[in-house]
């Protein structure tokens, strides 16, 4: 295996001008990605502000369903509506199949022509929906099967969906999902996704359904892609929990999804956010001129839980606990800040702030004490909520507890997903550091160019800690190859060899040292045949290779940096290049009692690896 060790000379630096460029200017860093479009950018920071600054209290999100909040495609195939979801042989037969798919290829290509106006379009779309949902009648369809159906669809909901749906929840959003699919379809989806919370509302084509639970007919007014501004003004005066929010974050597929929020009473901030999934260089100029933010071929909601995390953040809002007061409650620092949103009589603003450092200081007894008195006098609920909590951290700790209760399915999609958030905060962090610099214009610029290196080398290595997660008063360290090590054992209980051995040597770069992962892959490698392995699986994951390669390459620049500048500044220096330079192994600092596994599983459920004296149960 070759590990990479680049010469900090080719580390990428941006220019001093880059740098006082980036200094000089605000902005949110991940509206930058190439996939993402918008015609004037400073209207769509302008309004995320106004909307962080009214609060989630003002908010609401309306959403397209069909690939909008589910993926369009995956891994190149296109992936079923939630009308296609019943094409399935238990509901519907070979002919109504064909007919379907005669009736898919007709109208699609008028639904997405951007030659066609709306109105043009029109009359196809009613008669599209009308003749499937006569064909689906003619089926007869089983209630009961829906959920069987449902399951055995290649369906999916867009990566990141749960830390987008868990949001809104926590912060009591409400969501309106307004879909021109079939609305028992599209729950079903939702609850096996674990995601249906109280905040969710949905407009949708309903069956109805007769005594036997046999489909007869769809209840109310026809819903399709080009009608819904006349079905959300219906509509209006029944969705009461809607009422008195006056900021709204649409989200939609299609440039009918825009009426979607005309039923808004009074409304002051609307962000719309349209995904462009099909024909994007044909239809891009269109989206670009009606929505503000339009996302090509994106089959995440990164963006859409960027944006939440801009509104619902305390950052702007709350000055005193957010950035660096709420820092100083995580270094243990009083927390005055609670004090004084008290003294003004902002029960909510002072108890989120308590809470928020008990987060990080769960013995501190005055602040214990003062919760407690905030519990007797007042009903907290939803008020509770970390706001230096991380978006990996509720993924991460919903994957430990599954873990732990054997349901290892479901544990690997959240740790997966905590794994992805966090690599990807990461790599953000390292970007925002490529502009801290301070310069003077009479330094000598080369000295300028090496002090600007340094500062962003520092940046860069602290992302590692600064990310560090949090959980229940612990910090959790080591936190990418802890991951692994839960993947890996979760993945061999599946019997998925060629998933789990990349995360056994994912774990194994970081911790080369660890007897019961070096058993393991012994033990992977001598049943190789029968886990159908080969050699590219005996390799670690290409995330983990390049996160450690990056991490470990920061740390050695600096000690040679420092080295020839004769620098003192070991507190940036990490166990890798520490091992490098001292005599004994690189691993004594993890030997003996409270060594690494000790440390990092004490307050979680130590993993029993093939190493362990249990028998394999395959």
């Amino acid at each position: 295996m070759q590990i990479y060790h680049i010469p900090w000379i080719y580390t990428p630096v941006r220019t001093v001008l880059a740098i006082w460029h980036q200094l000089t200017k605000t902005e949110i860093t991940e509206l930058t990605k190439g996939s993402v479009m918008m015609r004037e950018r400073s209207r769509v920071e302008d309004t995320i502000y106004a909307m962080q600054k009214a609060g989630p209290g003002s908010l609401q999100v309306i959403s397209d369903f069909d690939m909008t909040l589910t993926r369009f495609a995956h891994k190149g195939k296109r992936l079923p509506t939630t009308h296609n979801i019943l094409n399935n042989r238990l509901l519907i037969n070979e002919d109504s199949t064909k007919k379907m798919k005669e009736l898919l290829n007709t109208y699609y290509p008028i639904e997405i022509d951007p030659s066609l106006s709306l109105a043009e379009k029109l009359p196809y779309m009613v008669t599209w929906w009308t003749e499937v949902h006569e064909l689906l009648i003619q089926q007869r369809i089983r209630k009961d099967m829906l959920a069987r159906v449902v399951r055995e669809s290649s369906a999916m909901l867009r990566e990141g969906y749960r830390v987008f749906f868990d949001c809104l929840a926590e912060h009591r959003v409400p969501l309106l999902i307004f879909s021109a699919g079939v609305g028992d379809v599209l729950e079903e989806v939702i609850r096996q996704n674990d995601v249906f919370h109280p905040n969710l509302h949905i407009i949708s084509n309903y069956m109805d359904f007769d005594h036997t639970g046999v489909l007869q007919a769809f209840k109310g007014q026809l819903i399709h892609s080009y009608n819904k501004r006349d079905v959300t003004l219906s509509h209006a005066t029944a969705l009461r929990e809607l009422h008195g929010r006056p900021n709204v974050l649409l989200l939609g597929d299609s440039l009918g999804d825009l009426n979607m929020a005309d039923g808004v009473s009074e409304a002051q901030n609307i962000l719309t956010v349209g995904f462009l999934n099909d024909q994007v260089e044909e239809r891009k100029e269109s989206y670009i001129n009606s929505f503000d933010i339009v996302l090509l071929k994106d089959e995440t909601m990164d963006i859409p839980n960027v944006i939440l995390r801009h509104i619902v953040s305390p950052e702007m809002e709350w000055p005193l606990c957010s950035g660096g007061s709420c820092m100083n409650a995580a270094l243990g620092e009083p927390p005055s800040h609670s004090y004084y949103w008290i003294h003004l009589n902002d029960l909510q603003r002072a108890v989120t702030c308590a809470h928020t450092f008990l987060q990080r200081n769960p013995e501190d007894q005055e602040m214990l004490q003062l919760m407690e008195e905030y519990k007797s006098e007042y009903d907290l609920n939803g008020f509770l909520v970390d706001h230096e909590e991380r978006f990996y951290e509720p993924s991460f700790v919903s994957g430990v507890k599954l873990f732990n209760s054997g349901n290892y399915n479901s544990s690997i999609e959240h740790l997966e997903e905590a794994l992805r958030l966090y690599l990807q905060e990461y790599d953000l962090c390292q970007a925002e550091c490529e502009g801290i610099g301070h310069f003077s214009s009479d330094r000598d610029f080369y000295a300028l160019l090496a002090d600007v290196y340094i500062d962003t080398l520092k940046c860069k290595i602290q992302c590692e800690e600064n990310l560090m997660p949090n959980v229940g008063g612990y910090f959790v360290e080591n936190f990418v190859p802890t991951i692994y090590h839960y993947l890996q054992y979760a993945y061999y209980k599946l019997n998925d060899g060629r998933r789990a051995v990349p995360c056994a040597y994912s774990y194994f770069l970081f911790q080369p040292e660890d007897p019961v992962m070096k058993h393991n892959l012994l033990y992977y490698k001598a049943y190789s045949p029968q886990w159908g392995l080969q050699s590219q699986h005996l390799t670690p994951r290409t995330e983990a290779l390049r996160y450690y390669n990056q991490t470990v390459t920061q740390k050695l620049m600096l000690t040679l940096v420092g080295k020839y500048l004769e620098m003192n500044d070991e507190d940036f220096r990490g166990p890798e290049e520490n091992g490098l330079l001292s005599s004994e192994s690189p691993d004594a600092e993890f030997e003996g009692v409270g060594d690494y596994e000790e440390s990092i599983f004490a307050n979680w459920r130590q993993m029993k690896g093939k190493g362990d004296a249990g028998k394999a149960d395959i």
